[in-house]
Protein backbone atom coordinates (compact mmCIF):
# COMPACT_ATOMS: atom_id res chain seq x y z
CA UNK A 1 0.00 0.00 0.00
CA UNK A 2 1.37 3.43 -0.96
CA UNK A 3 0.66 6.07 1.70
CA UNK A 4 2.91 8.90 0.47
CA UNK A 5 4.04 9.97 -2.98
CA UNK A 6 6.25 12.87 -1.86
CA UNK A 7 8.80 13.48 0.86
CA UNK A 8 11.32 16.10 1.94
CA UNK A 9 14.99 15.14 2.13
CA UNK A 10 16.48 15.93 5.56
CA UNK A 11 19.93 14.28 5.74
CA UNK A 12 21.97 11.24 4.77
CA UNK A 13 25.41 9.72 5.13
CA UNK A 14 26.88 7.02 2.94
CA UNK A 15 29.72 6.58 5.46
CA UNK A 16 27.44 5.54 8.33
CA UNK A 17 24.56 4.27 6.17
CA UNK A 18 21.50 6.34 7.01
CA UNK A 19 18.92 8.59 5.37
CA UNK A 20 16.23 10.77 6.90
CA UNK A 21 13.18 11.97 5.00
CA UNK A 22 10.10 13.82 6.25
CA UNK A 23 6.66 12.83 5.04
CA UNK A 24 3.89 15.41 4.63
CA UNK A 25 1.79 16.09 7.76
CA UNK A 26 -1.33 14.85 5.98
CA UNK A 27 0.05 11.29 5.66
CA UNK A 28 -1.67 8.89 8.07
CA UNK A 29 0.89 6.43 9.43
CA UNK A 30 -1.22 5.21 12.36
CA UNK A 31 -1.61 1.75 10.80
CA UNK A 32 2.13 1.19 11.18
CA UNK A 33 2.58 2.04 14.85
CA UNK A 34 5.84 3.40 16.18
CA UNK A 35 8.72 2.74 18.53
CA UNK A 36 9.16 4.93 21.58
CA UNK A 37 12.53 5.93 23.01
CA UNK A 38 12.67 5.71 26.76
CA UNK A 39 14.22 8.59 28.64
CA UNK A 40 16.79 6.51 30.54
CA UNK A 41 18.50 5.05 27.47
CA UNK A 42 20.23 1.65 27.22
CA UNK A 43 21.88 -0.05 30.20
CA UNK A 44 24.98 -2.28 30.13
CA UNK A 45 24.05 -6.00 30.47
CA UNK A 46 20.42 -5.32 29.51
CA UNK A 47 18.88 -8.12 27.42
CA UNK A 48 17.87 -6.98 23.92
CA UNK A 49 16.57 -8.19 20.61
CA UNK A 50 16.98 -6.72 17.13
CA UNK A 51 14.33 -6.56 14.44
CA UNK A 52 16.28 -6.60 11.18
CA UNK A 53 15.76 -6.81 7.42
CA UNK A 54 19.20 -8.13 6.36
CA UNK A 55 20.11 -7.08 2.83
CA UNK A 56 16.49 -6.00 2.31
CA UNK A 57 15.13 -9.52 2.85
CA UNK A 58 12.18 -10.53 5.05
CA UNK A 59 12.22 -9.43 8.69
CA UNK A 60 14.28 -11.55 11.07
CA UNK A 61 14.38 -11.21 14.85
CA UNK A 62 17.64 -11.92 16.65
CA UNK A 63 17.79 -12.33 20.41
CA UNK A 64 20.94 -14.41 20.84
CA UNK A 65 24.67 -13.89 20.57
CA UNK A 66 27.12 -16.32 19.01
CA UNK A 67 27.01 -19.41 21.22
CA UNK A 68 23.32 -19.08 22.08
CA UNK A 69 23.35 -16.76 25.10
CA UNK A 70 20.89 -13.85 25.32
CA UNK A 71 21.94 -10.73 23.41
CA UNK A 72 22.93 -7.86 25.69
CA UNK A 73 24.15 -4.27 25.67
CA UNK A 74 27.95 -4.38 26.08
CA UNK A 75 28.81 -0.67 26.19
CA UNK A 76 27.14 2.74 26.23
CA UNK A 77 28.59 6.12 25.26
CA UNK A 78 31.67 4.79 23.47
CA UNK A 79 33.37 6.49 20.54
CA UNK A 80 33.34 4.28 17.45
CA UNK A 81 33.83 4.28 13.70
CA UNK A 82 30.31 5.70 13.25
CA UNK A 83 30.78 8.60 15.67
CA UNK A 84 30.50 9.35 19.36
CA UNK A 85 28.06 8.09 22.00
CA UNK A 86 27.69 4.64 20.42
CA UNK A 87 25.92 1.61 21.93
CA UNK A 88 27.73 -1.74 21.69
CA UNK A 89 25.91 -5.09 21.70
CA UNK A 90 26.57 -8.77 20.99
CA UNK A 91 23.42 -9.63 19.00
CA UNK A 92 24.23 -11.92 16.09
CA UNK A 93 22.96 -9.55 13.38
CA UNK A 94 23.45 -10.11 9.67
CA UNK A 95 25.05 -7.88 7.02
CA UNK A 96 22.71 -5.28 5.64
CA UNK A 97 21.04 -4.72 9.02
CA UNK A 98 22.62 -1.41 9.94
CA UNK A 99 20.08 0.98 11.40
CA UNK A 100 17.99 -1.78 12.96
CA UNK A 101 16.66 -0.80 16.39
CA UNK A 102 17.91 -2.38 19.61
CA UNK A 103 14.84 -3.30 21.66
CA UNK A 104 14.74 -4.07 25.37
CA UNK A 105 13.26 -7.47 26.20
CA UNK A 106 11.90 -6.12 29.50
CA UNK A 107 10.21 -2.89 28.53
CA UNK A 108 9.96 -3.14 24.75
CA UNK A 109 11.41 0.32 24.27
CA UNK A 110 14.03 1.29 21.77
CA UNK A 111 17.61 1.89 22.93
Amino acid sequence: MIVATTSTFIADSEDIDYSVVQLPDCVDLSAYGYLQLRESGPVVNESIYVSQHPDGNAKRIVSTADGGSDSTILSVGEDGSCGTDQVGHDADTQEGSSGSPLLSTRRFFMS
